[in-house]
Order: C-alpha cells, then sequence, then structure tokens
C-alpha cells in the first residue's frame, strides 16, 4: 500500500490512546468482584439466621420441656402432701407435731426440685444464650474477613489495570513516535524528489533554449540554399538533445520510484 502525508497523518491522529480514569479502574474492578463479595455476605448472614432459628427452637423445646417438669414436681409435692395428711388422718395423728414436720419435708423436697429444675432451665438456657453470642461474634468476623478479601481482591485487581493501562500507553506512544519518524522521513524524500524534478526541469528547459539558440543563430548565418541542409542538421541535433533530456527524466522518474517504494516499506513496517 502506497501511504501519503495525509494518510500517514490520519494514522498518527488517530493512533493515541487514552488510558482509563483511576474512577474507571476502580469501578471496573469492583465490578468484579462484588457479586462474589455480596454473595459471601448473604451466605454469612443466612447461616447465622438459621442458626439464629435453631437457637430460638431449643429455647422454646427447652421452656416447654422445663414447664413440663415444674408441673410434674408440683403435682409430684402437692400427691405427697395429700398422702401423708391423708395417712396421719387415718392414724388420728392429723395435727401432730410429727405430720407437720412430715408434711414440712414434703414441701422443701418439693421446694428444691422446682428449685434445682430451675437452675438446670437457667444453666440450659444460659448455654444456647452462650451458643448464639458466639454465633454472633463469629458473623461478625466472618464479615470483617469478607470486606478485607474484597478490597484485597480490588486493589490488586486495580494495580493489574493499571499496569495494563500503562503499558498500552507506552505502546500506544511508541507507535506514534514512530508514526512521526515515518512522516519525517518520507517528508524528507518527497522535498528531495522535488527537487530533483526542479533540477531536471531546469536543466531540460536551458537544454530547449540552447536549442533554439543555436538554431536561430545559424538560421541568420546560412544562406537561402544551405538552409535545407542546416535544417536537416538540426533536426538530427534537436532529436539528439531531446534524447539526452528524456533519457534524464526517466532516470529522475526511476529515482522517484525507488524512494517511494522505500519510504512505503518503512511505513508498512509501523502498522
Amino acid at each position: 500500500m502506497a501511504y501519503t502525508l495525509d494518510n500517514l497523518a490520519q494514522k498518527l491522529n488517530g493512533g493515541g490512546y487514552t488510558p482509563m480514569s483511576e474512577d474507571e479502574i476502580l469501578r471496573q474492578a469492583k465490578s468484579q468482584y462484588q457479586s462474589a463479595y455480596e454473595n459471601q455476605v448473604l451466605g454469612a448472614n443466612q447461616a447465622h439466621e438459621l442458626a439464629e432459628l435453631g437457637y430460638s427452637r431449643q429455647m422454646e423445646q427447652l421452656g416447654q420441656s422445663y414447664a413440663r417438669q415444674t408441673e410434674q414436681a408440683k403435682g409430684q409435692t402437692t400427691l405427697a402432701l395429700s398422702e401423708t395428711d391423708r395417712h396421719a388422718l387415718s392414724r388420728g395423728m392429723q395435727r401432730s407435731s410429727y405430720n407437720m414436720a412430715t408434711l414440712s419435708n414434703v414441701r422443701l423436697a418439693g421446694d428444691k426440685a422446682l428449685g434445682d429444675i430451675a437452675q438446670a432451665q437457667t444453666r440450659d438456657e444460659g448455654d444456647i444464650a452462650q451458643q448464639r453470642s458466639l454465633g454472633t461474634k463469629q458473623l461478625g468476623e466472618d464479615l470483617a474477613q469478607a470486606l478485607r478479601d474484597y478490597d484485597t481482591n480490588v486493589m490488586t485487581y486495580a494495580d493489574m489495570l493499571r499496569d495494563r493501562e500503562y503499558q498500552r500507553a507506552t505502546e500506544a506512544a511508541r507507535y506514534q513516535n514512530e508514526l512521526a519518524m515515518a512522516m519525517y522521513e518520507y517528508s524528507n524524500q518527497l522535498q528531495q524528489q522535488q527537487m530533483a524534478q526542479q533540477q531536471w526541469l531546469a536543466e531540460f528547459n536551458e537544454s530547449v533554449r540552447q536549442y533554439e539558440q543555436n538554431r536561430a543563430d545559424k538560421q541568420v548565418a546560412s544562406s537561402s540554399s544551405s538552409g535545407s541542409k542546416s535544417s536537416g542538421s538540426n533536426t538530427s541535433s534537436l532529436t539528439g538533445s531531446s534524447g539526452l533530456s528524456l533519457s534524464a527524466a526517466s532516470a529522475a522518474s526511476t529515482t522517484q520510484k525507488s524512494n517511494t517504494k522505500t519510504v512505503t516499506g518503512s511505513v508498512a513496517s509501523y502498522k
């Protein structure tokens, strides 16, 4: 492909590269990991909510279990008091100090049973509350770690984008410099060709002028009888002089084609 100065200028003007801005780099880096980060956060929250649901069910079941135990202990105490009182009544000892002491012991045993149940319930509920607290703490740590991983990944990817943009900008600048050099070389060669053509044209015009001058001088000096011979001689001289000038034109044209081919090959290597 033969290049012209307009072709090279067009390629030079259109060959620039505009690197991504810092905002664009960060936006692309964040979008690269945003989905994974959101999924990680969602997974951690869902796991925590599922654990919380399990703890709530445990607390509900625990409350129901200890409520049954409490009612059972109360029923056993009531039954024991009734049995003790009936036994004392059958023996006529209902108001005796022995019966009163026995009833008191039954009540104390019942209260102790209720106290043990309440203590066990408090202990079990405390264990569940501790597990809940640990789960909440773990959720916070998981979310913090997910954010740190996200920030690290974004910064790493952003650094990669910055390196890529620097390489692309550097390559574009190198290409622009090569195009500018090609334009300079091409323009210089065209100028040399134009100077060579101008020199050839000046020599050709001088040759024609000298021929016309010689012809005019010979026509004035020669007689009318020798005019035909002089005309033949002058015609031969014109043919020789013109042939020499045409040879010079052919050589200049060959030089111009050679220079154009050299520049074309040189510019093609910059594509």
